[in-house]
């Protein structure tokens, strides 16, 4: 191998290596954004409970149901609960912030599947494709994720990036045993040679 091919060797792992932390970093703001949102309905909640609270105490309440229609949480919620409306408030400013920067890193996410592909068909007529090839991931990469953090990699049917087991993966596999032995029988037979 020529010190070219070492050099373009390089190059192709280190824009694997950006490419690969690009999906990372986008699952990461996906995660910070739906912990914001949960924190963000259980704020809500909570002034809509100190709201109903007040409202109770009237003689001119006439159920929860006629009490909500009037609710208005920006009205509402800091007159009956100043604090936790502020923070309510930073949430949503942060909900917006982050969803922004996650359209970002979608496009640039986007960006770097087109120019993998150009790469790819770029190299086609080099050696260096071979070991492209070889550090190319053996699995798509949310299971890739989920191997590598010693879970099981059964999808749940009809369910887009969702799994149905958490039990301990095998290694070398991307399945838990018993569905090892239920799904691939013959990687199975490879790694239980006695059938334990």
């Amino acid at each position: 191998m020529t010190d070219y091919d070492k050099l373009l060797e390089k190059q192709i792992l280190a824009f694997d290596l950006h490419k690969n932390q690009s999906y990372v970093e986008r699952l990461m703001k996906e995660g910070e954004i739906k912990g914001y949102t949960d924190l963000l309905h259980l704020y809500k909640s909570v002034m809509e409970a100190k709201y109903l609270q007040a409202k109770e105490k009237l003689k001119s309440f006439k159920g929860i149901e006629n009490a909500m229609k009037k609710f208005n949480i920006d009205t509402d919620g800091p007159k009956y609960s100043k604090d936790i409306h502020k923070f309510y408030r930073l949430l949503n400013s942060k909900i917006k912030t982050a969803r922004n920067e996650l359209n970002i890193m979608k496009a640039t996410e986007n960006i770097f599947n087109l120019l993998s592909n150009d790469v790819e068909n770029s190299l086609t007529s080099l050696d260096i494709l071979n070991t492209v090839k070889e550090n190319k991931r053996k699995y798509s990469p949310d299971v890739q994720l989920r191997v590598d953090s010693g879970k099981c990699a059964l999808k749940r049917p009809g369910g887009k990036k969702k799994f149905s087991c958490d039990c301990k993966v095998i290694l070398g596999a991307k399945y838990c045993k018993e569905h090892l032995k239920q799904y691939s029988p013959l990687d199975y037979t490879d790694i239980f040679p006695e059938g334990e």
